[in-house]
């Protein structure tokens, strides 16, 4: 495993309020995500803030994800009613934006953005996950 992704399991690891909100935590290959099924609760795709890069990504997932995953977006600049308004409307409905605030090693601190068409039923779900877990 490389030091950074060390790095940031380690800190996750410390932020864990209760260990059955995240079973294991894994790194792998984009390429190796894009020939397996995806069962996952959420998934957090960290691209280049570049919005046909993103969205060339999100599609290629899109029939990848079970339909229970939220896929979250970890964007600052790109709108994510765009983005979302080019994805399927099963994958529209669980996708949201994360932004993580840096340096992230020393400012625990996330941001829970939605667009428009999120589902409302699942916010208090995700961002009790993401207070537990993440942020």
């Amino acid at each position: 495993m490389q030091e950074d992704e060390q790095a940031v399991l380690s800190y996750i690891k410390k932020r864990l309020y209760e260990a059955s909100y995240i079973q294991h935590f894994h790194f792998q290959s984009l390429e190796a995500y894009l020939e397996q099924r995806i069962d996952a609760d959420l998934m957090i795709e960290a691209v280049v803030e570049d919005l046909e890069v993103k969205l060339s990504l999100l599609q290629r997932l899109s029939c990848q994800l079970g339909e229970h995953t939220f896929i979250a977006t970890n964007t600052s600049s790109l709108s994510l009613e765009k983005i979302a308004s080019s994805l399927n409307p099963d994958m529209t409905r669980r996708f949201l934006g994360l932004h993580f605030f840096a340096p992230v090693r020393q400012m625990p601190l996330v941001e829970v953005c939605y667009h428009s068409e999120f589902e409302e039923q699942y916010k208090p779900l995700i961002e009790e996950f993401v207070a537990k877990t993440l942020g």
